[in-house]
């Protein structure tokens, strides 16, 4: 009593299915690797099906308009060239010493946290001034550009 001739879409054997996830782990493995392309693909660095929750929410209109609104305020702050000197110079001066002692960098920068979280020094700036400051500044930017693109529109309608 004979089953037949064994098909040719049987399934894979188990060393077979091995390899398979293998070369697919591998093959997702590279498109990781930022040293590959120089920039690592940021779609890469999801499972396949999964969804960042970043890219979720700015999907949200709302999200859009004030990520956009705060890249635009960034963008023109005076602060903006001192904090990317600062960067620059923590780069060169911070990278190496957390490299040769990174724990001792980590309980330096957890002692500082504990440090901020008890003395609360957002408490000593007066209410107002929390966000008087920087909704100020954003309003101002965001009325002045509707104004120009205002200004734009009816000017393109008049020719």
């Amino acid at each position: 009593m004979s089953t037949g001739p064994r098909m040719a879409t049987s399934e894979p054997s188990a060393q077979e299915r091995l390899i398979q996830s293998r070369e697919s782990m591998s093959r997702w493995l590279v498109k990781q690797d930022p040293g590959v392309g120089g920039v690592a693909n940021p779609d890469a660095a999801q499972l396949p099906g999964t969804r960042s929750d970043l890219r979720s929410l700015l999907a949200h209109p709302v999200a859009l308009i004030c990520l956009e609104l705060l890249t635009q305020w960034w963008s023109q702050h005076p602060l903006l060239k001192s904090a990317r000197h600062a960067e620059h110079a923590a780069n060169e001066a911070i990278a190496p010493l957390v490299r040769r002692h990174p724990v001792a960098v980590l309980g330096a920068a957890a002692a500082a946290g504990a440090l901020l979280v008890w003395l609360r020094p957002w408490r000593w700036l007066p209410g107002p001034a929390k966000l008087g400051g920087i909704a100020s500044s954003v309003a101002l930017g965001a009325v002045s550009r509707m104004v120009l693109q205002h200004k734009d529109d009816s000017s393109h309608a008049d020719l």
